[in-house]
């Protein structure tokens, strides 16, 4: 949303153009190379409410950080991976790699709901922050009904570190899952809900978060 308008001319012409949108959407889409095209079916694009007051990163790496012969772990290894801040000896920040081990079973003295991941390798890493001169891009969320949107913060770029800056201490994680929102991310949450026009405070419907370290 713009809060510093030029005149109350832009102001009257973005509220038109925005007022027209919503005629628009009442129309067939047409492809835009091929007319001849009709939809199949035909999803609303809504924000997230539920995701919304997250913080997303976009991370880039310079190559794939999993390079298993079988495709299946592979892509196992991708879809559950972590990472993690860390600190070597000199006190450089860098990012950790995990993956979650398919094959590994809990002992007798871990609990159910606590996962272990082992270390891959270590990323420097380089974060680039949105702002009005670059807007942030949005991922969307295909649901049966409709399609649901929230933006990406953050942008961060990751360089595997050469073999002579590695540490050398890297112990397994152990993730606990977090059923509930804490008050206090409940409240952030509530509270970055209103930027997007609610008139009242709406609860938030509680879900599984991904997890804690």
């Amino acid at each position: 949303m713009i809060d510093n308008w030029d005149t109350d001319e832009q102001k009257s012409k973005l509220i038109e153009e925005i007022l027209d949108s919503f005629e628009d959407t009442k129309k067939a889409p047409v492809h835009p190379t091929n007319p001849a095209l009709t939809p199949v079916e035909i999803l609303h694009v809504l924000p997230d409410e539920i995701l919304w007051g997250n913080h997303y990163s976009e991370v880039v790496f310079d190559t794939d950080p999993v390079a298993d012969k079988d495709e299946k772990l592979n892509q196992f290894k991708l879809d559950s991976a972590v990472i993690k801040s860390m600190k070597s000896s000199t006190e450089e920040t860098y990012l950790g790699y995990y993956t979650k081990n398919k094959r590994r079973r809990l002992t007798n003295n871990e609990n159910d709901d606590e996962v272990k991941y082992s270390f891959v390798r270590e990323y420097r890493y380089r974060p680039q922050t949105f702002d009005s001169s670059c807007p942030p891009p949005y991922f969307l969320v295909f649901h049966e009904d409709h399609v649901s949107y929230a933006p990406i913060k953050t942008r961060v770029q990751m360089q595997k570190c050469s073999e002579s800056s590695r540490s050398t201490n890297h112990p397994d994680l152990s993730i606990k899952t977090q059923q509930n929102f804490t008050p206090f991310a409940r409240a952030a949450r509530n509270a970055q809900l209103h930027q997007l026009g609610e008139e009242e405070e709406e609860e938030v419907e509680e879900v599984d978060d991904d997890a804690s370290i």
